[in-house]
Parts: C-alpha cells; structure tokens; sequence
C-alpha cells in the first residue's frame, strides 16, 4: 500500500503544482503585441474619462471627453485647427527625437504602451486611466544606452483649440476658453470653458516638469509646454508623468488630477499601472487562442468603457451608444444596443455593473422605453416607436435574473417591469396575433406594421423565465 500511497502524493503534488502555474498564469500581466498603420488610433479610458483617438504614428491624443448630463452628452476637448490636445515629445541636445511610427503593445488589452530606440535612446510612453480614478495620465521614459551622457528633455504640449458637445455629431460651444496655474495643486494648469460662469474645466498637472503658459491676448488658443531636462548619464533612465482630469469647474478639475498624483506619488507609476492591469484582468475572458483573446477582450473592455460612463456633473451611470466620437450616432441611449448589443457582454464581464446599467434603463431611460433614441437623460431624440427596443429590457433582466439570481432585484422593479409589459400589450392586434412595431430593427420606417424578428422578440420577453409570470398576469397575452 505505501508505494501506491507514495504515487498518489506525486500525483497529487503534481496536480498542486499545475493548478498554482496556471493560477499564476491567469493573474500574470498580458502584453500583445499590435500591428498598427500611421494613420491608426488606440482608444482606451475609464468609466469617467475617455481618450478616443491616441495617434499610434506618435502616441499624440487627438482629443478627450467627459460624459456631462448638463449637456446631454459628450463634453469634448480637442487641440487647435485639428491638432492634438495633447502632444508628447522627447528631445536630445536641444533638438527633436523622432518618435515615429513606434511599436506598440496593450497591456491587459487595454493600457497602450509604444516604444521605440532611435540612435541609442530608448523612448517609451503609456496612457493609463486607472478604473476608479476621475484622470488619466501620460507615462514617459527615456533610457540611455550610448556611450556618453545625452542632454534629454521629456515634455507634452497642451491647448485647447476648442470644446464641443456631442450626441451624433460635435457642436461647437461658444464661450471663453483660457488656462492658468491650478489652484493649491502643482506644478500644474487648469483650462476653464466659461459663459456666465465656469461650464468646465481639465487639467494637466506634472509633478517634476515646469510648465509655461500661453494664453490670449498672446495667443488665440490657450497652451501649456511642459517638460523636464536632465543630463542623463550612459544607462541611466528619466521618468516623467502627466496626470490629465477634468472637473465640473476649476477646483474640482485640479483635485482629480491631484488625487492621482498622489497615488503615483505614494506606489510609482509602473505600480499603478500594474494595478490598473490586475483590475483589468478581472474582468477578462481567454478562448486558448491569442487572435480571438484580442478581439473578445478588447470588445469587452470597451463595452464597459465607452458604452457605459458616469456623467462628470450628476455622478450618474449612463448608457450611451459609443464615447467616441467618431462613431455616426455617438453618445445616445437606444434600447437595442445598450440592453441586447452592450448588456449580454457586460453581463458576463462585469455582473455588479451589469446590475447597475439595468437600473438606469429601469429608472432614468423607462418613461420612453422603444422609443428609437433618447438622451442620456431619458428626453426623446429621435421620435417613433420600434418593438424591439421595448423588449429589449425585459430580455436583459431575464438573463440578468438567470445568471445572478438576484431575484430582490426583480422584485424592486416590479413596477417598472409592468410598466415594460404593458407598453408591449398595447402594441397587440388580436386579430393577428402578432404585435405592432412603426420602425423595424434596422430604425427604418416599415409600411406594414408586423415585423417577424421584433415579435420573435417579444414572444421570447414574455415567455422566458422568470419574466414569463408578469405575462400571465393577463388574458391578453396569447403565443405568437
């Protein structure tokens, strides 16, 4: 018995060991490598702060956003006559180091990082935008493998050549733009968008760099150059950061950034995006193969980031169709994609958010369920009803029920799951059979008003469990 006795404990010990590899495994930090072209862009961000467009030829960011309830939409911040907002730079014996074209990395498919060596200088920048903070920031480096010490500055250039808000398409807000020194934060500046008083206002603060300002009447379009210069010596290497926030006017915007200084301050800049990263991997998925890793976990990522955010004035979490602005129809609620495109994936990523994002449809957006798009207020945008999205809820909180078992939840919302069924019951014709619809799945008016996916829908609303018992609460409801 005890040589058999011996196997099992190798086997077992074995079995251990494998199991605590691969534990390892899953936590360890995920780099993918990316082929990119000059011309494309990296998008990354959190549930406060968007950077839609990071310029994968330079690792400049062409604009950032905020989602404001104020405004019904996307607060957008872009640089000057198309330029970016925010513009890195690296520069040796007082003259421009080409970082062009770089190689680029995602860091637990989310946090862009790029690099690249350029007569025996090692530059690196990431963008990492920490999930509970209200900022992001701008990670850069400079490493000197030459044989001699190198003159070397690192800096980023700001300006805020306009604001804009957006839902569908940008609209120019009309108003004072200017830029001074932070309040009680630095070293750091803050750009404020004034009308009667201040609608908004960002920050760049940068702990070790010095910034000059330049403002109007000097210049139209308010700026800052921040950078930091050091002699550095053969092997030796310069970090600088750049923390970027915004606020709903200039005290708040400076403090954003300052909390975040503070953490990089307290753990290092490489440690917060270590922990950006163990956040990250929490809520990501692996098939076995790489290619598909990236595709599922990127379109993860981003379904929790740019088709969810929390509005900068009221705190509220809102559904929107994308943060960034170059999609056609940015920064509007439409049922379908936020409770059948964006839910399901949400769901399985991330369920206490899940259960957040039900709440709002459930609350904020309720009164003007199916209608085609509303404000993230819940206003109408575009007017007329489309079945589908009337049942698009009820097919969200049914799958939500059957994976949480948060049956509280459900009681909670009875009212407003009444409120869903009797909207669909209204839309039946007895003498079909079937339920009416103006515009089909696609937002496209139809002449005739029975559609057979959007009633493929509602049969499965009303029928699937545990929703199927608010569907028997009336003689009404009969199969399709």
């Amino acid at each position: 018995m005890r040589p058999v006795v011996r196997r099992l404990s190798r086997v077992l010990a074995c079995a251990l060991a494998v199991l605590a590899l691969s534990m390892c495994l899953e936590g360890a930090e995920s780099r993918t490598p990316l082929k990119l072209r000059s011309d494309d862009i990296l998008p990354t961000g959190n549930q406060w702060i968007s950077l839609p467009d990071i310029r994968a030829s330079d690792g400049a960011l062409g604009t950032f956003n905020f989602l404001s309830m104020r405004h019904r939409g996307l607060l957008q911040v872009s640089g000057d006559k198309g330029s970016p907002v925010l513009q890195p730079y690296f520069t040796v014996g007082g003259k421009p180091l080409a970082f062009q074209n770089p190689t680029w990395e995602l860091i637990q498919y989310w946090i862009p990082t790029a690099r690249l060596t350029v007569d025996g200088l090692d530059a690196t920048l990431t963008w990492c935008a920490p999930p509970e903070s209200r900022a992001a920031f701008l990670r850069m480096t400079l490493t000197n493998h030459r044989s001699a010490a190198a003159d070397v500055t690192l800096g980023v250039r700001a300006a805020f050549g306009s604001i804009d808000r957006v839902t569908y398409v940008p609209v120019a807000l009309r108003g004072e733009r200017g830029v001074a020194p932070a309040t009680w934060v630095e070293p750091a500046e803050t750009f404020s968008y004034l009308t009667t008083d201040t609608d908004f206002a960002w920050t760049l603060l940068h702990p070790g760099s010095k910034g000059a300002i330049n403002a109007p009447p000097t210049t139209p379009t308010p700026s800052v150059d921040a950078g930091q210069s050091k002699t550095l010596a053969p092997g030796e290497t310069i970090e600088a950061n750049f923390v970027l926030s915004g606020g709903i006017e200039e005290f708040s915007a400076a403090h954003n950034a300052r909390a975040l200084r503070e953490q990089i301050e307290r753990s290092g800049a490489e440690a917060i995006i270590d922990q950006t990263a163990a956040a990250l991997n929490a809520r990501i998925r692996t098939t076995g193969k790489s290619d598909l890793d990236l595709l599922m976990n990127r379109n993860f990522l981003f379904t929790e980031f740019y088709a969810w955010g929390r509005t900068i004035d009221t705190e509220q979490l809102v559904g929107i169709t994308s943060r960034s602005p170059r999609y056609y129809v940015s920064a509007a609620y439409w049922d379908r994609d936020a409770m059948l495109w964006s839910f399901p994936a949400l769901l399985d990523s991330d369920p206490a958010l899940a259960r957040d994002a039900l709440e709002y449809a459930l609350t904020i957006q309720l009164r003007n369920t199916g209608t085609h798009s509303r404000f993230i207020d819940g206003v109408v945008l575009e007017d007329g009803f489309q079945l589908d999205e009337a049942a698009a809820p009820i097919v969200a909180l049914a799958d939500y029920i059957r994976q949480t078992g948060d049956t509280a939840f459900l009681t909670a919302h009875q009212s407003a799951l009444t409120r869903l069924r009797d909207g669909l019951l209204a839309r039946f014709d007895p003498a079909t059979g079937l339920y009416s619809s103006l515009q089909d799945s696609q937002d496209e008016f139809q002449k005739l008003p029975f559609l057979t996916y959007d009633n493929a829908l509602v049969w499965r609303a009303l029928t699937i469990s545990p929703i199927s018992t608010v569907a028997s609460m009336t003689r009404q409801t009969r199969p399709i």
